[in-house]
């Protein structure tokens, strides 16, 4: 005898809904005779009515194990990949972060990188739906929510991070969101990017640090305001914004014990991301050639070089087009903006005579790719000096 195929739930409840209307047409049949007269009509009934009522039942419960068997797997594949993402995310920052790994090799794992990531948010997004997202821990969501966001699936990012303040009561959690909401706001690849919604939640997240004490409330300030002002110099292109959220950074920072080692890293963080977006040198890379001029009125030509061992710098003094004097001297970085060269000048007389002069010139790094500083001779008034570094 040839096996058939179990019929589906659907068509369970088909077949027996069928049958009632077979014998309710029975029923409705004047030829036959009245249905109450008849014992086996009535015994039918009564079998198929309960028949009905159980095979429902059953069929229903069923329906809902297999409905809740099928989303526990897809919540259990969400969370896999969402893992998967974290973890080849760490290996790329292994390689790339490796000083060993050329060129070619972060090459690849960053191409493969891309390739998974793309693979494992397309597989999330297949399983979540409305139901399922509110089984998921709002941590998963931040971390989905990120990668989403790299990807450039804006919305989709938007409305994980949406989830996780709905969902979460900790205060650092929805303070996490609140950044990432205020940066796809600000974001004009994002097509509802606006600046008003992108501000109102960066404020929400510095609402949050209330509910914060000491070095931690700082430390959660100092962080909030700094990737505000990097959305508004990157994102909103609001230079003088920028820079008064960088302040308000570091004057959080400064509020953190001498003995904290993270003090000293951020605030250098903190200087090197005002340099950049001002057009600050970087004392660490003004090697290069300049235009020179000076209080005094000379002008020429300076050339700067780096070594393990300090800097050297040489400025050429033009008068027109006549080499009549140099300034040189070694020297060395002695804070973030700030340099100082022990120098030896020699200037040549209408006679052709040379004289030679010592003295101190301290240069500080300033923006549109400037040096300013001072020259100290002996006995004589400070001259200043301006450098401005040749493309």
């Amino acid at each position: 005898m040839e096996n058939k195929p179990l019929k589906s739930t659907d068509e369970q409840i088909d077949l027996l809904q069928r049958q009632v209307d077979q014998i309710q047409l029975k029923l409705l049949d004047e030829k036959k005779i009245k249905w109450y007269k008849n014992p086996s009509l009535i015994l039918s009934i009564i079998a198929l009515i309960s028949s009905l009522f159980f095979s429902i039942k059953s069929i229903q419960e069923s329906k809902e194990k297999e409905k809740k068997q099928s989303e526990s797997a897809k919540i259990s594949s969400i969370k896999e990949a969402v893992t998967d993402l974290v973890n080849e995310e760490e290996k790329l920052m292994q390689i790339t972060s490796n000083q060993y790994s050329d060129a070619a090799s972060k090459n690849s794992a960053y191409m493969s990188y891309q390739a998974k990531t793309s693979y494992l948010l397309d597989k999330i997004s297949n399983n979540l739906n409305d139901e399922n997202i509110n089984e998921l821990e709002p941590n998963l969501l931040i971390n989905y929510g990120r990668f989403l966001n790299n990807s450039a699936k804006y919305e989709e990012s938007r409305s994980a991070f949406e989830q996780v303040v709905k969902k979460s009561t900790d205060s650092l959690t929805i303070g996490i969101s609140y950044r990432s909401l205020a940066n796809i706001f600000a974001n004009p690849s994002y097509h509802s990017s606006d600046s008003t919604i992108s501000r109102t939640y960066r404020q929400k997240d510095i609402h949050i640090a209330e509910s914060f004490n000491g070095e931690t409330k700082s430390d959660y300030l100092s962080r909030s305001y700094e990737l505000w002002a990097l959305d508004e110099y990157y994102h909103l292109k609001n230079l003088d914004e920028g820079n008064r959220l960088i302040d308000s950074a570091r004057f959080y920072i400064q509020l953190f014990p001498d003995i904290n080692m993270n003090k000293s890293v951020v605030e250098n963080r903190l200087n090197e991301t005002y340099n950049f977006y001002n057009n600050i040198l970087i004392p660490t890379k003004i090697a290069g050639e300049y235009k020179f001029y000076s209080s005094d009125k000379k002008h020429g030509k300076a050339y700067i070089t780096m070594n393990s061992f300090g800097s050297s710098i040489n400025i050429d003094f033009i008068s027109e087009g006549k080499l009549y004097g140099r300034l040189s001297g070694n020297g060395n970085v002695i804070s973030l903006n700030d340099l100082k060269y022990e120098v030896r000048i020699e200037l040549v007389d209408e006679f052709n005579r040379s004289n030679y002069f010592g003295g101190t010139l301290n240069l500080s790094t300033s923006k549109n790719q400037q040096l300013v500083g001072y020259l100290y001779e002996f006995g004589k008034r400070p001259v200043k000096y301006y450098l401005t570094k040749q493309k």
